[in-house]
């Protein structure tokens, strides 16, 4: 995701929440000294089962919030299948498919779509 951002003309800074927080206060705190523009937040909203337990799609609840207005002005759900590849390579699809979403949608506007890996 961050050479992407660059590419766009983003500097960002990447913070994963655990689930087991209890205390998301210190990521306020990260926040604020990074001082963003805007901030973006991705949380799995939902997704498919097999009957394994294996999970077969993700969705991602995706929103875009204007730090100074603290107003969100851009959200989308992005769904995502999770195949057998390494966890590097989903991370990768879905920095791409969410950042091309964010292209498609004219929030980046100066970089081109990147072509998906099939």
């Amino acid at each position: 995701m961050i050479p992407i951002a660059k590419e766009c003309g983003a500097a960002i800074q990447i913070e994963s929440i655990s689930a087991l927080q209890l205390d998301e206060s210190i990521y306020d705190k990260k926040i604020k000294a990074f001082n963003p523009d805007s901030f973006l937040s991705v949380r799995r909203a939902g997704g498919t089962v097999s009957q394994n337990g294996g999970i077969i799609l993700v969705i991602y609840d995706v929103k875009l919030t204007d730090m100074p207005s603290n107003k969100v002005v851009w959200r989308a759900n992005i769904r995502f299948p999770r195949g057998i590849n390494s966890i590097a390579e989903r991370g990768e699809a879905l920095a791409v498919d969410l950042t091309n979403k964010m292209k498609d949608d004219q929030i980046f506007r100066s970089c081109p779509t990147i072509n998906a890996k099939t």
